[in-house]
């Protein structure tokens, strides 16, 4: 949990975690407590260490989410080694078995207290499996999906190899063996063989855990994130004459928010090629937001390919009218792209004027009003 966010915790959630948590004391194995890495270091006589930090990059200002309160500066990144640790849960929670201590710098939820975690309350929790092998974790909270897979996961990765993690560490990643996220890891140079794959009751004792800090500030990357994946992905800038493509980003194959209107939105805008992209390998995705200059499409997390695009490249995004979430937008102005937002009834069967004056003037606009 971010501290800057005031937590929104129930009276039944306050209950079950302080129950749970006395029950995980008295019959659990696994961790019921959190500690600082650096205080649970001193305790262990020094068989823990900080094996490198980097200050961070200046972030973009943003609200943070579900508050008024405004954020910028730098976000600290950190990556540590720690021996006879374990990692539990597909959030990748790092823990202590001796001290039974989560370490705080791995555990987060999203807009309630750290403390509340799973992990920390769930006393028949499986028993740890034991590895023989040392463990890289990349597993974060809500990495089963590709916007945090892609901007904090594989962030993870690069920053754990440039610490110096030895040759054979196993990586503890979210998904699954056939999923998106073996696909990008391939990519990334890791080899199916040595990939771990965490659900929710993944539950793992190491020799040697390599692990990070959160890399990612309430849920908006900084500069360096985008500079770690566009030199984990290297995509050769297309020619002028191919960098004029207009993509509409189609979730038609997708169970949510799919607009009834969208093919009468490609015959209204026929320049724009709709693009399913869970049928395109990751290098092909890489490869169509760095050729485009115009990207729509309705939310979600397809968008997350902006970091590949070249700067300039204007954005829409539509909301429909129950849903509005900054997480692209964030992204977009880190990358240097320009964005802008619609809202609009997925609903409706056909595209009400309003909508298309406004896409229109979005097109025709030279000056975009954000970036």
């Amino acid at each position: 949990m971010n501290p800057h966010i005031p937590p929104r915790l129930s009276p039944t959630l306050l209950t079950r975690s302080l129950l749970g948590r006395l029950a995980q004391v008295t019959c659990g194995k696994g961790p019921w407590r959190l500690e600082s890495f650096d205080r649970c270091s001193r305790l262990r006589h020094n068989s823990s260490q900080l094996i490198t930090q980097h200050s961070g990059t200046d972030c973009v200002a943003h609200h943070w989410l579900g508050t008024g309160r405004e954020a910028a500066g730098r976000w600290p990144k950190s990556a540590y080694h720690m021996r006879q640790a374990a990692v539990i849960t597909n959030s990748g929670v790092v823990y202590c078995p001796t001290r039974r201590s989560a370490i705080t710098e791995t555990i987060q939820c999203w807009n309630v207290p750290s403390w509340t975690h799973s992990a920390l309350r769930t006393p028949n929790f499986p028993k740890a499996k034991n590895s023989d092998d040392p463990i890289a974790v990349i597993a974060t909270l809500s990495g089963e999906g590709f916007y945090h897979f892609l901007l904090e996961s594989l962030p993870r990765l690069s920053f754990l190899r440039q610490a110096g993690i030895p040759s054979g560490v196993k990586i503890v990643a979210n998904g699954k063996s056939g999923s998106f996220a073996e696909a990008w890891l391939h990519d990334a140079g890791v080899e199916p063989s040595i990939i771990l794959w965490a659900d929710d009751l993944f539950h793992l004792h190491a020799p040697d855990v390599y692990f990070t800090s959160y890399l990612m500030r309430d849920r908006g990357p900084d500069a360096w994130t985008i500079q770690t994946l566009r030199s984990m992905f290297p995509t050769p800038a297309p020619s002028s004459a191919t960098q004029e493509k207009w993509l509409w980003i189609s979730r038609a194959d997708s169970s949510k928010r799919q607009p009834l209107w969208e093919k009468q939105f490609l015959r209204e805008f026929p320049k724009f090629e709709c693009v399913h992209l869970s049928s395109c390998s990751p290098a092909e995705q890489r490869l169509l937001f760095r050729s485009a200059c115009r990207i729509a499409g309705p939310h979600g997390a397809g968008f997350s390919n902006l970091v590949f695009c070249s700067a300039g490249a204007r954005v829409l995004e539509i909301f429909p009218l129950d849903l509005h979430m900054p997480l692209y937008q964030r992204l977009a102005h880190a990358s240097g792209l320009f964005h802008s937002e619609l809202v609009a009834d997925f609903d409706s069967t056909s595209l009400s004027s309003a909508l298309i004056y406004s896409i229109c003037h979005w097109l025709d606009s030279s000056v975009p009003a954000t970036k």
